[in-house]
């Protein structure tokens, strides 16, 4: 008896786990004996592979719970690939979980449909009750006039299944082909894939009894949601998680499909990293549909609650099912603790990028080639999604570069693309110009597939802005006269180059202070003649600039462009014209363009900003080396082209490029912003230009020049400010760094006072660079292209503008990975001919001592593998070639150089053209 007793409670107890973690036991737990043979249920999960492990384990939850609800087995059809329980990923093989640490939900669930043959045609016969399947002993939907149809959809957009894709037309044919044939009283399909709304927006009609709900709307994502560390993948889906959480917490009896929606539409809000995106679910159909309860087509709730459990700790982390495999590796990358388990994941998530890329190059070619066909540019084509009205263009496209290209089933990246294809279709200039665009499509998708290479650009996009200010000119600036202070020739004259190296909306700082430093140096007196200019001159009228044409250096900033020259822009800002201005190079003159023609008794002030490395500093496509300018400012004291010249330079590791280069005794005197082995800062960001428009350094700089009376002030007493000036913060990232201006060469000169460089300042001066209220924002310069990135998807409101924004930062993270493992592959490829390790070579910074066999490594570098002009991020880098040559010894420098052109050659095929 006593055992008799104990097998009843051990069986009563098993039961009541069961009950409590949705897994019923056959149908006694179908709900209260209430008659649910007239409800019919079809869950199908179309995508495959791990990273969509959150698609099946849904519809393996949604069985269990609606088999509790009273569901019978054989009114529930499941469709599913089953390729994730037993994925050699799975930590717990056999098992599949829908939350962190819960049951599992994969034990019972039938194999109805899986494999190949989850497909669209499936999909629909199932839902028709197709006769042949039938036949083959295949479950489908019986119904009749009298039965309520359930289905439930979870996959990628189109919608997408693994082997195969299901057009919007042809579901809604099905459904109203089923409606027509009295096959059902009602049906309510509810569809969890990105853009879902376009499956019915403007498709489902409202008389034909079907109600429909979609996770988003035509034109939005939807969310993976859960990421388990154990399982290293998202497990739930975020608009079916809340589904079935409100299915298991309401009274289904009681509650309607429109209160359920209305359940939806309160959940749109996630917060991803700090980050908040929105997903906006949709009704569509016969809305009368939502008056019925719940239960009339999934059954009634048992007594016992059929409940998850809710003690177990969950985590809101969610990614948008488009970016779930780039997510995924990142994750594991960090996690990572084995180095060759790292870098097999590295290379893994540089495939996906080269991969994403070539997509993205390949559509951009394509739309371009056919230009002339389009009533707008190419880039409204790849950039705006419009909404789909010619359906039948759009089916040709897609079928064409389905079959020609991408497979869209093994490709889900591509998925995000067609929205081109129904740009291209609602923007035609002739509809007799359809054939040519199919023919070009597959000209373009047969180039595709004969090349061997893919370019990967990662460039800094922002937002365009069309809102222009109206400021007062710096007009008054002109009529200073050389009557205020100026020397006569036979006293010596004054010269000022100022050259911004760099171009780029990131870099927009580097222009905008020497504009600013123009006007000044004008309103003090310094003839035009003798204000040589140097920049790119691409941000005034840049796309990004909201107010075109003008340019500021302070926030609410008078515009600093208007009236500054271009002596040299673009392309002639290069280290050769550098030179050859200072020089007074007599073919430039004699072209007509302005040079430094100084005598022996004139003062030479030269001021330079850009990015910088290791004894060198860069330009728009090439660099500078120390040892070179060094080479021309003693040359110019030997030919006595001064009588004292000065140097500013604003770049990281500035120091470098007169610390044990400038000599003290060729009258030339040298400040830096930074130390040799320093980052240099960016300042003051300005939210309505989306940049930093000023830089630290030559920030104090300029504002000490208008705040003090340089007639009276020393270039020391200036410094002394400048070296004052030593702390930054970034409240963005709520850090604060340290900055040391240095000064080199012959300090004597340092007890000139500034005017004589300079001019004298007048009275009136403050007023025509005011400084305004500005903020103290500041990042390194090798990074200002990440922070912007960062606070453009910060401050984003659209979803799609923000995803974009995310992909680009991917992008950018995945350019400066795919530098720091070809740099490190490299290091490791010479390790036997260092007297040092790799990891001291990767990460210390010595001082560079041998310049002969550094110039070696970087020209070489430069010409075989990265542009070190276009590729600010790469410079950061260079000391590990100056480690190089002091742990080598000089006869293994040669070997070293073939095994870095070697090294180069092997990435040759996926060069990043920008990696700023």
């Amino acid at each position: 008896f006593i055992m008799l007793g104990m097998k009843i409670i051990a069986v009563l107890s098993v039961l009541y786990i069961a009950v409590c973690n949705g897994l019923p036991f056959a149908d006694q737990l179908a709900a209260n004996d209430v008659d649910n043979s007239h409800k019919w249920v079809v869950l199908c999960a179309g995508s495959s592979g791990w990273s969509n492990y959150g698609d099946q384990a849904i519809v393996y939850r949604a069985y269990h719970q609606f088999r509790a609800l009273g569901i019978p087995e054989s009114n529930i059809i499941v469709m599913h690939y089953d390729d994730i329980a037993n994925n050699e990923r799975n930590p717990t093989p056999g098992k599949v979980v829908n939350e962190i640490d819960g049951p599992d939900v994969y034990k019972g669930v039938p194999k109805d449909y899986t494999g190949e043959e989850v497909t669209p045609k499936n999909f629909l016969g199932v839902i028709q009750g197709d006769e042949k399947l039938a036949a083959q002993g295949k479950k489908v939907v019986k119904s009749g006039p009298n039965d309520h149809v359930f289905l439930y959809f979870g996959d990628h957009d189109l919608v997408c299944f693994a082997t195969g894709y299901l057009y919007a037309k042809d579901l809604n044919a099905a459904l109203k082909s089923m409606n027509d044939n009295k096959r059902f009283s009602k049906l309510t399909m509810y569809i969890d894939t990105c853009d879902s709304g376009s499956m019915f927006h403007n498709h489902l009609a409202d008389n034909i009894n079907v109600y429909a709900t979609t996770s988003s709307n035509y034109n939005e994502l939807s969310y993976f949601y859960t990421y388990s560390p154990l399982y290293k993948t998202y497990i739930s889906s975020f608009f079916a998680n809340n589904w079935l959480d409100d299915d298991r917490t309401s009274d289904l009896t009681k509650e309607t499909f429109g209160q359920q929606f209305q359940y939806f539409a309160s959940k749109s809000e996630l917060n991803i990293s700090g980050s908040h995106y929105y997903v906006h679910s949709q009704q569509y159909g016969d809305l009368s549909v939502t008056k019925l309860t719940v239960s009339e087509f999934l059954g009634n709730k048992p007594k016992v609650d059929v409940n998850r459990n809710d003690k177990l700790v969950q985590n809101s982390d969610a990614v948008n099912k488009w970016d779930v495999s780039l997510d995924l590796l990142q994750r594991r990358v960090t996690e990572a603790k084995n180095i060759n388990e790292k870098n097999g994941l590295m290379k893994e998530l540089e495939e996906l990028y080269a991969g994403r890329q070539s997509v993205d190059k390949h559509m951009t070619d394509y739309v371009n080639s056919i230009q002339h066909l389009l009533t707008v540019d190419s880039n409204a084509i790849l950039n705006t999604k419009q909404e789909l009205n010619n359906r039948q263009c759009y089916r040709q496209l897609v079928d064409t570069y389905h079959q020609n290209c991408f497979n869209l089933n093994q490709n889900t990246y591509v998925l995000r693309k067609l929205s081109v294809f129904v740009n291209v279709c609602e923007d035609l200039n002739d509809t007799t110009d359809m054939t040519k665009v199919i023919d070009q499509l597959i000209q373009s998708c047969q180039h595709k597939n004969n090349e061997n290479a893919n370019n990967i650009m990662i460039k800094y996009k922002a937002k365009k802005y069309t809102a222009v200010l109206k400021i007062a000119l710096l007009l008054s600036v002109l009529y200073i006269a050389v009557c205020n202070g100026l020397p006569t020739a036979s006293n010596g004259q004054k010269w000022v180059v100022l050259c911004a190296g760099s171009r780029g909306w990131g870099n927009y700082g580097d222009q905008a202070i020497v504009y600013r430093a123009y006007h000044l140096f004008k309103a003090y007196g310094i003839p035009e003649s003798n204000l040589i200019v140097m920049h790119y001159d691409d941000i005034a009228n840049n796309s990004q600039n909201p107010t075109p044409g003008i340019v500021v250096n302070d926030i609410g900033g008078p515009d600093v462009y208007k009236g500054v020259p271009k002596d040299y822009t673009g392309k002639d800002v290069n280290p050769q014209t550098f030179l050859k201005v200072l020089q007074g190079d007599a073919e430039l003159a004699a072209a007509g363009k302005k040079v430094v023609k100084s005598g022996p008794n004139d003062h030479v002030f030269v001021y330079f900003g850009d990015h910088g490395s290791t004894d060198l500093v860069a330009f728009p496509s090439s660099y500078l080396y120390a040892k070179d300018l060094n080479a021309v400012l003693v040359k110019l004291n030997e030919e006595k082209k001064f009588a004292q010249l000065t140097i500013y330079l604003d770049t990281c590791d500035s120091g470098s490029m007169f610390r044990n280069h400038l000599p003290a005794n060729v009258n030339v005197y040298a400040s830096t912003s930074s130390d040799y082995d320093e980052l240099s800062w960016f300042y003051i960001y300005d939210e309505k230009y989306k940049t930093y428009i000023s830089s630290f350094f030559a920030d104090n700089w300029l504002d000490n020049e208008a705040q003090s009376d340089i007639n009276t002030e020393t270039l020391q007493q200036q410094y002394q400010y400048l070296k004052d000036h030593h702390t930054v913060q970034n409240p963005h990232s709520n850090t604060t760094h340290e900055i040391h201006a240095q000064q080199y060469g012959d300090l004597n000169v340092a007890k000139t006072k500034v005017a004589e460089f300079l001019g004298l300042k007048p009275k009136n001066a403050d007023r025509f660079v005011p400084h305004l209220g500005s903020n103290t924002d500041a990042v390194n310069k090798y990074d200002v292209s990440i922070d912007l990135l960062q606070r453009l998807i910060a401050s984003a409101q659209d979803i799609n503008e923000k995803n974009s924004l995310i992909v680009e930062l991917e992008g950018l993270y995945a350019g400066r990975k795919y530098v720091d493992k070809h740099i490190n592959n490299y290091v490791n490829s010479i390790q036997h001919l260092l007297t040092v390790d790799s990891n001291a070579i990767l990460n210390t910074k010595q001082e560079l001592n041998n310049g002969e066999c550094y110039r070696k490594f970087v020209d070489t570098f430069h010409e075989n593998c990265f542009n070190l002009g276009e590729n600010s991020y790469v410079l950061r880098k260079m000391h590990v070639f100056a480690n190089i040559c002091a742990s080598i010894s000089e006869v293994q420098v040669n070997n070293a150089i073939e095994n870095l052109v070697e090294s180069c050659q092997q990435y040759s095929a996926k060069t990043f053209e920008a990696i700023v």
